[in-house]
């Protein structure tokens, strides 16, 4: 619970909450699945019944994207001192392959690893542009608004994570409001440089400076 907790603040933070239960839920199916098939194939399930319990295969996607996301974010470790992520989220996944080797909850592990691979295909997914979390989110906003009668949802321009930066989402509709389109240059200019910028948007920022 501790690892959901910090590893979920990251990937929240850095992509949004609403990623969050997406890639947990998705990790976990995910992890449960590549358990099924080890235990089904591999030598390990053929001396006698194994379980998956827990949801620790969820919990490592979150780790995994978390590292993906944000490798060099600093941990503060008790006795140790600050870690960067990336080096944590190695040392659990060598964890669980030497414990595959020793042959030690080897079922468990390969869900851990199952986990584990998804949420390096879901950031890996994001940067490409596809959001693997989308379906997800719109089934539960679809059973939560079966709960809340006559409520609309507000759609409007929202922040996607792509090729480790943030960009203004404006495929839905165009962005006409200048403090909006504003918002979203200086937020570009942020994360990727002001050599970034498009001829358009330079020129949009040039005029609001000499307005202002």
């Amino acid at each position: 619970m501790l690892f959901l907790f910090w590893f979920g603040r990251i990937v929240g933070d850095l992509i949004g909450n609403h990623r969050v239960m997406p890639i947990y839920v998705l990790g976990g199916l995910f992890a449960g699945l590549i358990f099924i098939l080890s235990a089904q194939f591999l030598p390990f399930g053929n001396h006698g019944e194994v379980y998956a319990l827990g949801a620790s295969g969820a919990v490592m996607a979150l780790v995994v994207a978390a590292g993906m996301i944000a490798p060099d974010y600093g941990l503060h470790l008790i006795l140790i001192g600050e870690v960067k992520l990336k080096y944590v989220v190695a040392v659990l996944v060598l964890l669980d392959l030497l414990s595959l080797a020793n042959n030690s909850n080897t079922g468990g592990h390969f869900a851990h690893l199952g986990g584990a691979f998804f949420g390096y295909l879901f950031i890996l997914s994001l940067r490409e542009g596809v959001d693997l979390s989308a379906p997800v989110n719109k089934v539960t906003g679809s059973i939560g608004e079966l709960f809340t009668p006559g409520r609309k949802t507000r759609r409007g321009p929202r922040l996607v994570y792509t090729q480790d930066n943030f960009v203004q989402d404006t495929t839905r509709k165009k962005v006409d409001d200048p403090q909006q389109k504003l918002d979203a240059i200086l937020e570009k200019i942020k994360q990727k440089g002001l050599e970034s910028l498009t001829a358009e948007e330079r020129t949009f920022l040039e005029k609001k400076s000499t307005d202002s």
